[in-house]
């Protein structure tokens, strides 16, 4: 015969084992985003020299600072979901008691913040692929002045 224990326990299990999925979705995720970010690097430090020279681009310093700083807030963040996965593990196999964890608290902050985080990535690829598209523009009637 099940007790009131048992159902809750499994509750506890299903909600841990669909934390744990999302945050699994969220980890491929952000090692697809670290390909995106090291293309990104690749293509201002591919056009950079072509850049230094344009005077209508003096917001590059401020793109390249925030490329940097998504970097940061990518490893951070991933280090978070990392150490969140590990909890949830130890939860599922009873080595951490769920009174002691806040899984719920956590899980909320963590999916808030991989939004925010998404949301950042894309408006900075949106405008590096801009100025990408600008400098390629002008490279472009460059070689067709020169002929």
């Amino acid at each position: 015969m099940r007790t009131y224990e048992d159902e809750e326990m499994e509750e506890d299990n299903d909600r841990l084992t669909s934390s744990f999925v999302y945050a699994s979705h969220w980890k491929s995720d952000l090692n697809f985003y670290k390909h995106e970010l090291n293309f990104l690097t690749t293509l201002i430090n591919k056009y950079f020299i072509y850049l230094i020279g344009e005077n209508d681009l003096p917001s590059l310093p401020k793109l390249v600072a925030r490329l940097e700083e998504t970097k940061k807030v990518h490893k951070e963040l991933s280090k978070d979901i990392t150490d969140y996965m590990s909890k949830i593990k130890l939860l599922m196999t009873n080595e951490l008691s769920l009174e002691n964890f806040y899984q719920r608290k956590e899980h909320i902050m963590l999916e808030t913040s991989f939004n925010i985080f998404t949301k950042a990535l894309r408006s900075l690829k949106r405008h590096i692929f801009a100025i990408t598209e600008e400098v390629m523009q002008h490279k472009k009637m460059k070689r067709l002045v020169q002929a």
